[in-house]
């Protein structure tokens, strides 16, 4: 996983990768955040509370978002919460 988050960062293109074109990457998915004028490690923390304000949209009982939630359960997951 690293390499190909690696390979593809070197595209410097600010996207996800479509699964269609790159099937390499379509077994996980990708959070995304860019801010400008930060310390890096302030820009980790505002990307993770960023995605991390999706929790209200997910629903545990059914595993399912009523709204945009994909940021939040990919660090759910990495978390294993």
């Amino acid at each position: 996983m690293e390499s190909l988050a690696n390979k593809w960062v070197a595209r410097c293109l600010f996207e996800h990768p479509d699964s269609t074109f790159y099937p390499e990457y379509s077994n996980f998915g990708q959070n995304l955040a860019a801010f400008g004028g930060y310390k890096p490690t302030d820009i980790y923390e505002r990307s993770v509370f960023g995605w991390n304000q999706e929790k209200v949209n997910y629903t545990y009982s059914t595993n399912r978002c009523n709204a945009v939630c994909g940021h939040y359960t990919q660090v759910r997951k990495r978390l294993n919460v």
